[in-house]
């Protein structure tokens, strides 16, 4: 039991600092067993490195064949995704080979749309709108402003805003 815990820590260890290194990622889930615990843990660690996402649903051959049961399972991965429901999901076999070739016309789409560069004026226009709809609320007394962005260079999407008071804005907004 001990090697097998061993075995498995370091293939967590060496997952995660693979993950820091690559621009898209790949999970590969049981669908016949859903969206598990583990499985958003490590979809979360996915977005915490800021890459692309790609949830490949093995098993697909066990799920009905009726189109209302794929979509439901597909509505169900989206809704226990929550913020992670920009993930590409691709329904697989590695058993029947079903959507195996769809992974690399992704892998190559997606990498060509998170190579794309932004100038910074479409940025502030759609930072002013988001701002508009989202305004950011008053901390301590502040009134928070988000002055402008733009795209840093990086192999992934990153962007920087600059505001009147970075301090009082929460990670999540």
């Amino acid at each position: 039991m001990k090697v097998i815990d061993k075995v498995e820590k370091e293939s967590v260890i060496t997952g995660i600092g693979t993950l820091k290194m690559c621009n898209i990622a790949i999970l590969v889930i049981d669908s016949s067993d859903g969206i598990t615990d583990q499985d958003l843990k490590i979809a979360n660690l996915i977005h915490e490195a800021n890459t692309g996402f790609i949830l490949a649903c093995n098993k697909w051959d066990l799920i009905k064949k009726d189109i209302s049961s794929q979509e439901e399972f597909i509505n169900f991965a989206n809704m226990r995704l929550g913020k992670l429901d920009y993930a590409v999901i691709l329904p697989v076999s590695a058993k029947t080979g079903m959507g195996i070739k769809v992974i690399f016309r992704e892998i190559n789409y997606l990498s060509k749309k998170m190579k794309k560069k932004f100038s910074t004026s479409a940025l502030n226009k759609f930072l002013e709108l988001i701002e508009k709809e989202h305004h950011h609320p008053s901390v301590s007394g502040k009134t928070v402003k988000l002055k402008y962005i733009h795209q840093l260079p990086a192999s992934k999407p990153l962007f920087q805003i600059f505001t009147n008071h970075p301090q009082h804005i929460d990670k999540t907004y």
